[in-house]
């Protein structure tokens, strides 16, 4: 039998995509070194570091992902451009 490459979850907030690999960074513990902890009401999670999820999306090369990391590289530059004001 084959093994899984990805699971699709639909929960109550919406699809989870529980994926074996991200395009462009690598395996679960790949990901992990490029990830930070984040805490909500919910739960605490990981998250893509900001260039983590530009090059996954890169990667990936669909036209919805490539219109992302426009908007993506918009935040990253602003985010620099305030680390320079303080």
């Amino acid at each position: 039998m084959p093994a899984l490459e990805n699971i699709y979850l639909t929960t109550d907030v919406g699809i989870l995509d529980c994926l074996s690999q991200v395009a462009g960074i690598g395996d679960y513990e790949q990901v992990l070194q490029q990830s930070i902890p984040h805490s909500m009401s919910y739960g605490e999670f990981r998250i893509l570091h900001l260039d983590a999820l530009i090059a996954s999306k890169l990667a990936a090369g669909r036209e919805k992902d490539l219109e992302a990391v426009k908007l993506l590289q918009a935040i990253k530059e602003m985010r620099e451009q305030q680390k320079d004001l303080f």
